[in-house]
């Protein structure tokens, strides 16, 4: 009850304001333009990722004139390494990740054409997973599973084109992303062999070996309320 009493408290003040109010959808490509994803010694090392689809959603408030806030949620559905040699003992590494960002967009209107130029910052949740097997002593088979969490703040720069259709509004946007996550970073995960014997396997203070940047190309359509 009182976060619809918030949202409520929220609107009547933009209305007030005469602000627009709006909420959005997009999706896209995110391309890594660095080695984003290795990880030291572990099986990432190396090994340039490929694009990921992108998907998320965000809410859009006008200030003043062509100033607007902006609220993102993203979620990258993964990058798989470029040029991926299968191997016998190591499964193809997956990435994830997930910015959560605020920003700012100064825009200039032309009718229904709409061109704005903007930049925020926020938090980035980047996960690798890996899965090495391996037969050890009597022949006795080993799977081992690790996670690598690479969180860190973010910034970003772009601009983009739109085009309303009444409360509707085409977007387009590409944007370039920063992300300052620690020098080094910790390991752990689980092994399993058939004798029932569990590992778990822990590594800190690890090196990482790569650039914390990509480009993002996202098309999206926004509603606005008011």
């Amino acid at each position: 009850m009182a976060r619809i009493i918030l949202a409520g408290v929220l609107i009547s003040a933009a209305a007030c304001l005469a602000l627009d109010v709006g909420v959005g959808v997009f999706g896209g490509a995110a391309m890594p333009t660095g080695k984003m994803g290795t990880a030291g010694w572990t099986p990432y090392e190396g090994s340039n990722l490929s694009w990921s689809p992108k998907v998320g959603a965000k809410a859009i408030v006008g200030l003043w004139h062509g100033l607007q806030a902006e609220a993102a949620v993203g979620y990258h559905l993964g990058h798989p390494p470029k040029d991926w040699q299968e191997n016998d003992f190591v499964e193809e590494p997956a990435s994830t990740l997930v910015p959560v960002t605020v920003g700012a967009n100064y825009r200039f209107d032309f009718g229904n054409l709409g061109l704005y130029a903007g930049a925020g910052g926020g938090y980035y949740f980047e996960k690798l997973k890996s899965a090495i097997s391996w037969n050890y002593g009597y022949q006795e088979f080993i799977y081992v599973s690790t996670d690598v969490s690479l969180n860190g703040p973010g910034v970003y720069f772009g601009g983009g084109v739109t085009y309303a259709l009444g409360p509707l509004e085409v977007d387009f946007s590409p944007r370039y992303n920063v992300v300052f996550t620690p020098a080094t970073f910790d390991m752990e995960g689980w092994g399993w062999a058939p004798s029932g014997r569990r590992y778990y396997i822990q590594a800190t203070g690890l090196e990482k070996d790569y650039d914390d940047t990509y480009v993002d190309v996202l098309v999206g359509v926004n509603y606005y309320f008011m």
